[in-house]
């Protein structure tokens, strides 16, 4: 399978094709290249590629996207791995966070590779957004004491302190 290099004038991130596609919002590529990785790869690498589009499907808000790569049964809240509930925390998907937890059973600490819970996915949104989803992740069980440590290596910032306070 080719790759492509995001940003195009670099060669900093090298991504799959379907990856590329995913955050291209190319439907009909995505539709193709799904049948034929499916077809041609063992059933563990198609789901690592799965798993991985759908979080960038979410991240980069693209919905048709998530919509085809949910067809094939992709696991939204995979341990230990970038997933669809770090992809929609990060861009504050409401409705994707919910559906993710309710019925995909995403737990709301799950970690990815890097240790990152998807609150800390949502402190990179803009203010007030930001705490609307930690507040709804906090509502669905995620544990506000979970990331302190790691936020306390960052420092104070409004949201870090906002969710400290919220603890009690």
């Amino acid at each position: 399978m080719g790759n492509c290099s995001i940003p195009p004038s670099s060669t900093k991130l090298e991504i799959s094709t379907l990856a590329c596609a995913v955050i291209e919002g190319e439907s009909t590529v995505i539709s193709e290249l799904l049948v034929g990785l499916k077809q041609s790869m063992p059933s563990t690498q198609f789901q690592d590629e799965m798993d991985s589009a759908l979080f960038l499907a979410d991240f980069f808000g693209q919905e048709d996207a998530s919509d085809l790569l949910l067809e094939y049964k992709p696991d939204p809240g995979r341990k230990h791995s970038s997933n669809g509930l770090h992809g929609a925390a990060g861009r504050g998907l409401e409705e994707e966070i919910l559906e993710y937890i309710w019925f995909s059973g995403a737990h709301p600490d799950v970690l990815d590779e890097f240790g990152a819970t998807p609150i800390m996915y949502a402190m990179q949104l803009s203010a007030s957004h930001d705490w609307k989803t930690i507040d709804l992740l906090i509502e669905e069980g995620a544990d506000p004491c979970y990331v302190f440590v790691l936020m306390a290596s960052l420092g104070p910032t409004p949201t870090s302190q906002r969710l400290w306070a919220s603890r009690i």
